[in-house]
């Protein structure tokens, strides 16, 4: 028996509202829990978000969802705590909450992530685009990103790529975040000696 979709809200980053809903592989079910960093699609990049909330009802509209392409860290970043801080933030202060974990969350927890595409077995990938995705995978060598394959084909792949991981035709890798910490630096005031006056210095040369 197929198990249930399940759904998650994903906040990001960026001045939006209200969080992303996105799907939630089976794969990844264990480590899809509040607090914890995801990478998911949005538009055609690749951009790490904080789960808010899991086991959300699918929206209304029956729109078909993103999935989450993976998670960074084997634990949580954020405990309930700092998660229930971010929340009340974002009420407070009547801001998108993804900024106000942006606030809260080192700089470094944003960096970029990119999620590769790996082939394990094409003789399991389904027909039409997904057999084709597979196809110039294996002719970069087997492994490509996933972002790589979106400019390729001028088209969002996140579906096909995961469809072929859930049939076992090829694995979603993700490569830990690129994090840009600029070198601190410290102003320091050195004090000059004080100078003779020139009194002073003609009583040193008589």
């Amino acid at each position: 028996m197929t198990a249930p979709e399940r759904y998650a809200d994903v906040a990001l980053p960026l001045p939006i509202p209200e969080p992303y809903t996105y799907r939630i592989p089976e794969t990844l079910g264990d480590r899809v829990t509040p607090g914890a960093r995801v990478v998911v699609p949005v538009r055609s990049r690749e951009v790490i978000g904080v789960v808010v909330k899991i086991d959300v009802a699918q929206p209304k509209d029956r729109v078909q969802l993103k999935p989450i392409l993976g998670t960074p860290d084997p634990n949580p970043a954020l405990t309930s705590e700092l998660l229930e801080v971010a929340t009340w933030m974002a009420g407070y202060y009547a801001a998108p909450i993804g900024l106000a974990l942006k606030a809260i969350l080192p700089g470094g927890m944003w960096g970029t992530s990119k999620v590769m595409l790996r082939v394990v077995d094409s003789s399991r990938a389904p027909g039409g685009f997904g057999a084709e995705l597979l196809r110039w995978v294996e002719s970069r060598g087997g492994e490509a990103s996933v972002s790589a394959a979106s400019k390729k084909f001028r088209k969002p792949v996140w579906d096909a790529a995961d469809r072929l991981a859930r049939v076992g035709a090829a694995e979603l890798r993700v490569e830990p975040p690129k994090v840009g910490v600029r070198p601190q630096t410290e102003r320091v005031l050195v004090l000059a000696p004080e100078q003779p006056t020139l009194v002073e210095r003609q009583t040193l040369f008589k």
